[in-house]
């Protein structure tokens, strides 16, 4: 036992492994401890609100809006504000990692932005493509959508504080929950030297898991291609266009392995990742001879499990069922083609939740 619990602490804290923590790092580059935020996305050096209302018109006044952000409450903090033109010019083409936003034309949808240095001058921007964000200048008293931003030193300040009071409990949970907080290393040495058991150490396993993040420890794999980023694009028209010939059922196949460089290796507990697929359709509309582009996208929430029983391995199938490729309608003296014209897949690590024995 005691050489297991030695090898474990090797597997957790040394350099033979690579694992690079969060306080050896720049504060303003990243955000500490575990990546996972709950209504909102680390993208674009800021850290974005994301939730449901960002999908949905909700237009108000530019002084409404930032009524909003101010006295909204996220992550645990009030300090939120409306993003500048700045904050939109930096996300650019990652854009498409926000969850909630707007796609089809009837929900075009506008968000208030401002300007850095001239409180008068009050601007709205696009973000419904996966183009450069669209920025133009609007009036006050117009009304567009709302969506906060919060600078991400402020977040780490608050986790940081928070770590450390929680750390002063001196218990073994503490330590783990001031390590998820904050991602330094010293609070995970102290767990290390407090974890007696199999379950105490399979604790701390599932800390360094969710911190670490899905991509550093395990390969997802497509058509034997290895997906190697956090969020990915796959511009899919070709294979699957052709593949959806024969069936018009949309269907991805997906395998899931340990990576062979992985920083830590898994051995106590069994894993439930929760992945978010998001499929972007584009069609050419041809109305009167007119032509219009029309977008649908399609959402699908897949849950796997990964385990000692099965070494860590699985593959699973993403299925949005049935997609419409073409079609031809006439209302009274009105024609209308629809065809299928581009497909983009994109996706997300949504959770990793533990299970324990």
């Amino acid at each position: 036992m005691k050489k297991i619990f030695v090898l474990l602490g090797l597997m957790l804290i040394t350099s033979v492994y690579a694992i690079t923590f969060v306080d050896e790092k720049n504060y303003a580059d990243e955000i500490v401890g575990d990546p996972h935020l709950k209504g909102a996305k680390f993208v674009g050096d800021t850290i974005w609100e994301d939730e449901p209302i960002n999908a949905k018109r909700n237009y108000i006044t530019y002084s409404q809006a930032r009524k909003y952000c101010k006295e909204l409450k996220l992550l645990g903090i009030k300090r939120w504000q409306l993003p500048s033109k700045i904050d939109f010019k930096v996300l650019d083409t990652d854009m498409h990692r926000l969850r909630y936003r707007a796609f089809a034309p009837r929900y075009f949808n506008w968000y208030f932005t401002r300007d850095e240095y001239n409180d008068e001058e009050v601007y709205a921007v696009d973000i419904s493509t996966n183009k450069t964000p669209y920025i133009t200048t609007t009036k006050m008293n117009g009304k567009n959508s709302v969506r906060c931003v919060l600078n991400p030193n402020i977040y780490n300040k608050f986790r940081l504080k928070q770590a450390k009071m929680v750390a002063s409990n001196g218990k073994l949970e503490d330590y783990i929950k001031a390590f998820l907080l904050s991602g330094k290393k010293e609070y995970i040495k102290k767990a290390l030297k407090l974890a007696k058991n199999r379950k105490e150490k399979a604790k701390i396993e599932a800390a360094l898991f969710k911190y670490l993040g899905f991509f550093k420890v395990f390969d997802l794999v497509k058509n034997g291609e290895v997906i190697s980023k956090k969020e990915d694009n796959f511009d899919t028209n070709s294979a699957i266009l052709a593949a959806m010939q024969k069936s018009k059922d949309l269907k991805y196949r997906f395998k899931i392995m340990p990576k062979r460089n992985s920083p830590l290796k898994l051995r106590y507990n069994s894993y439930k990742i929760v992945f978010d697929f998001v499929l972007g359709l584009k069609y050419d509309v041809v109305t009167m001879g007119i032509g219009l582009g029309q977008k649908k996208t399609l959402y699908v929430k897949k849950e796997v499990v990964l385990s000692p029983k099965n070494k860590y391995k699985t593959g699973f199938v993403v299925d949005f069922g049935k997609v419409k490729q073409a079609a031809k309608a006439r209302l009274f003296i009105i024609n209308q083609s629809k065809k299928l014209k581009s497909i983009v897949l994109r996706f997300s690590v949504e959770d990793i939740k533990a299970q324990y024995k």
